[in-house]
């Protein structure tokens, strides 16, 4: 039976369907709520809520085919990618699930008929493992499906046990093996770690709950979660032990190798460097798609890092200029009728990739300068070893790989420290596990979550309302535990049964305000969402004690809501106007909703200019002044995806979502807090506009009163500068423009007249203090009033003079050494200008470089620029030996 790998992707599709489970679509790579998180990692990622009880689901079976990455924690494959057949960083996991539904023997005869009669695999191919203490999975597995007597194998927890954590849902699992040897010859102890067998399907049985004093207690309602690896079960179909000998990757592979005119399987080292290319090509493309950019940390780090790697082995096939850009669009032209998510973004794909192997051949040309002058700096110290930390320095500054190092150091002579330079990476791997956010939070979240399994969630108020009497204390939180009471001058959360107050999500920003009850007040500065249905309040006691149980009334700041609302709604104005603008390639890539501005963040990969901005400005002023009435529904998510409703990056949605629509002019999913007409916004005025990261660039703007002052602001500018330049305020820019010449004009005339002044004093004594080494004439002059500029203005004038010889000037202006160097044609055959000022630039502390017949270096200390002149004939001496 042959299938191609979109075949395969839909029949899974269609099974479970045709089994009424209903097909949810992948979620995003950034997974939303879930700040323990990096990437989606695996397909039950998007279910966690439910599995952990903050959630329901409409439906009790699901089937999805979910994109996941693997780069980090202990889930990290990237090392083995391309040396590997089968491993990836992005990937494709395919899993049915039951939320207390159907349970182990139904899972299990799913499974096997999947496999051996729609897909057709040989049922003497197939090996099955269960945690060795699970009699019933072996049971059924021998009972519900016509396996081969003996090819049930039990192993020990760290094979078939799983658990979302040290505490929380957890059970047995089986896992499907594919055996690619089977020939008939009894097995009595299979090794499936072995390349004989793959893991094709892991079935995880979800019945118990992890307690933290280490007991086991049976879930209410057990639950199936079950992952299949897609890009190996493709391999299997197609008669291949290799993942990326399939029509998922052979399209991105054979291009890259036709243009360097290899062919894939000829050549092992070409091979890896093929699979790494392809592999995180496809990272790339689906990483962009959803809205990552390429940034020094987080999630934009991880792409970037991908990027680097990718065009490090692009470059061992001999590329020396972008490639993967047009590799991604192989992806794109693969993929996107699974996911047409790619094909939007299709050119911020392209441009966003292009751009950055740009910036990385620019940075590591910068690198590999860096390195030469360490290199120099140590022969100069007779030192043979470059430092460790001055390694990961390279690496994490400019993308030096250690590999690419160590090459310039053997070329060198020098070896570098690697132990010290694996040790300053761990740290930089500790410092980011600890910066990552929502790993301290763990302990307070199961608190949270214990509470609202008890009581339920927080009733939400905030559409109707700033304002709630007789609201029930449900629970009280102080330093990551729960407490039963908070007295005066006590900080902690509160949590009740209803609130008005608005938890931050989605970019906008939490409420505050105050809380009375019988006999004590409090002040609540934010609220925040730390698990699904459930608010917490940040409260500071002013007076009194606050117990569990207790009613209180609580006034939310009107005016602040009010404020944050204008900008809220100004969000989703300006979001329309710029896809109106710039194309529908613009998406939400963040944004900030507070009361004082709002900032949006938006996939784009070039400047607004000023036209542009006042564009944009005119067309949400248009808007506002039209004052449109907002409508608000309620509405199944498919719906509303219909009816051309936008998600805003970073939020999680449910079966139902709230829809927000500016009538023809905007709809989106969100549940923050809005106006009622967009006349309440008043005006909108754009502060500034900037870039964040590659293809990603940022607004910041400000509505209803904090626009009035901002252009009261500007209009002060204006005519305090107008007064300055003493000029009407409408002839402004062009008084500015004629300043600015004249000054620019006096600049150069200045500048000149030094230059001038300087070669007249040394033309006057020009042999003074040359000396001849090796038969080239060195001229040495220590110059002051001169920048860079100014010294290689009077370098040529000198050389002109000298006629054949090298000149050393230096500066020690502004506390600073520079030195620049110039070389004559005739003597640049025997040593140029860059092989002397690399030599000079240590003894001021820093560096340089530049062309044979001129050349500059800089560095922090003047008082070493007479002893760098002073020297200067000894350096070039021993380079002219």
């Amino acid at each position: 039976m042959s299938f191609t790998s979109d075949e395969i992707r839909q029949t899974f599709i269609d099974y479970f369907a045709r089994h009424d489970h209903r097909h949810v679509a992948s979620g995003s790579l950034i997974p939303a709520d879930d700040p323990t998180l990096l990437f989606t990692n695996a397909g039950m990622n998007q279910f966690k809520s439910v599995f952990l009880g903050e959630a329901t689901c409409s439906d009790p079976r699901a089937v999805t085919v979910q994109k996941c990455m693997r780069v980090s924690g202990k889930h990290n494959d990237l090392e083995t990618v391309g040396p590997s057949l089968y491993h990836h960083t992005f990937f494709e996991m395919m899993g049915n699930f039951s939320f207390g539904d159907y349970f182990k023997p139904e899972a299990i005869r799913m499974a096997w008929e999947l496999l051996t009669e729609e897909y057709g695999i040989a049922k003497d191919r197939l090996w099955v493992t269960v945690y060795e203490q699970d009699d019933e999975a072996e049971r059924l597995w021998v009972s519900e499906t016509d396996l081969l007597p003996g090819r049930v194998v039990r192993l020990g927890k760290e094979h078939n046990y799983w658990s979302m954590g040290e505490t929380g849902p957890c059970g047995p699992c089986s896992e499907l093996h594919y055996d690619y040897e089977w020939d008939g010859t009894p097995l009595e102890s299979p090794d499936f770690d072995s390349d004989r067998f793959v893991e094709l399907w892991n079935l995880v049985f979800m019945q118990f709950n992890a307690t933290r004093d280490g007991g086991l207690q049976p879930l209410p309602a057990p639950n199936i979660d079950t992952g299949a690896g897609f890009e190996r079960l493709v391999a299997v179909l197609s008669g291949t032990r290799s993942n990326y000998d399939t029509d998922l990757f052979q399209p991105i592979i054979a291009p890259v190798a036709e243009a360097m005119g290899c062919a894939y399987g000829d050549d092992a080292d070409k091979d890896v460097a093929l699979r790494v290319i392809a592999d995180h090509s496809r990272a790339l493309a689906f990483l962009l798609a959803d809205g990552v950019m390429p940034s020094n940390e987080g999630r934009g780090y991880v792409l970037r890092r991908l990027l680097r790697r990718a065009m490090r082995f692009g470059m061992k096939l001999g590329y020396d200029r972008p490639f993967l850009n047009r590799s991604a669009l192989q992806v794109v032209q693969r993929m996107h009728p699974s996911y047409p998510e790619l094909a939007q973004h299709r050119d911020l794909i392209e441009r966003v990739i292009g751009a950055e192997e740009e910036r990385f051949l620019r940075t590591l040309a910068a690198g590999s300068q860096m390195f030469n002058e360490l290199a120099a700096e140590l022969h100069a110290a007779g030192e043979s070893t470059l430092p460790g930390d001055a390694a990961f320095r390279l690496y994490d500054t400019f993308g030096l790989p250690l590999e690419l190092a160590r090459e310039f150091a053997t070329a060198e002579g020098l070896e570098i420290d690697e132990a010290a330079f694996q040790a300053a990476m761990e740290a930089q791997r500790q410092r980011a596990r600890a910066a990552w956010k929502g790993s301290a939070q763990e302990p307070l979240k199961e608190v949270l979550r214990n509470l609202a399994a008890s009581h339920g969630g927080t009733g939400f108020l905030a559409y109707e309302s700033t304002d709630a009497d007789d609201v029930t204390v449900l629970g009280l939180v102080r330093d990551g535990g729960s407490v039963d009471a908070l007295a005066a001058g006590d900080s902690g959360g509160a949590v009740f049964d209803r609130t008005p107050y608005y938890g931050e999500s989605g970019g906008q920003i939490g409420d505050r305000g105050r809380m009375e009850w019988a006999d004590g007040s409090a002040v609540i500065h934010d609220a925040t969402r730390p698990v699904t249905g459930v608010i917490l309040h940040s409260v500071d006691i002013e007076r009194g004690r606050l117990r569990v149980g207790d009613r209180v009334a609580l006034r939310v700041d009107a005016e602040r809501r009010q404020r944050t609302r204008r900008n809220h709604t100004a969000t989703h104005l300006l979001h329309a106007a710029l896809r109106e603008q710039l194309g529908e390639h613009v998406r939400q890539a963040g944004s900030l909703v507070e009361p004082e501005r709002l900032r949006f963040d938006f996939a784009h990969y070039d400047a607004l200019g000023p036209e542009d901005l006042e564009r944009l400005e005119r067309t949400i002023n248009e808007v506002i002044r039209r004052d449109v009435a907002l409508e608000i529904q309620e509405m199944g998510y498919d719906e509303a995806l219909e009816r051309g409703a936008l998600a805003f990056f970073g939020d999680k949605y449910g079966d139902w979502v709230r829809v927000v629509s500016v009538p023809g002019i905007s709809t989106e999913l969100c549940g923050g807090t809005h106006v009622e007409r967009t006349g309440e916004i008043g005006m909108f005025v754009i502060h500034k506009e900037e870039s964040v990261a590659a293809g990603t660039r940022r607004i910041e703007a400000v509505t209803g009163q904090e626009a009035v002052q901002a252009l009261q602001h500007y209009r002060s500018l204006v005519r305090v500068a107008a007064a300055h330049a003493r000029t009407p305020e409408e002839e402004l820019p062009e008084s500015i423009e004629r300043l600015l010449g004249r000054a620019h004009r006096a600049e150069r005339q200045l500048e000149e007249l030094r230059v001038r002044m300087a070669s007249q004093q040394a033309s006057a004594d020009l042999h003074s203090g040359a000396v001849e080494v090796a038969g080239v004439l060195v001229v040495r002059r220590q110059v002051e009033g001169l920048d860079a500029s100014g010294l290689r203005k009077l370098a040529d004038e000198l050389k002109s003079r000298v006629g054949s010889g090298v000149v050393v000037l230096g500066s020690a202006n502004g506390g600073k050494a520079t030195l620049v160097v110039g070389v004559t044609d005739d003597v640049c055959a025997r040593v140029g200008a860059g092989d002397i000022v690399r030599e000079l630039a240590p003894l001021v502390g820093g560096g340089g470089g530049g062309h044979p017949a001129m050349a500059q270096a800089g560095g922090p200390d003047a008082s070493k620029v007479s002893d760098a002149l002073e020297k200067a004939p000894e350096l070039i001496a021993k380079l002219l030996e």
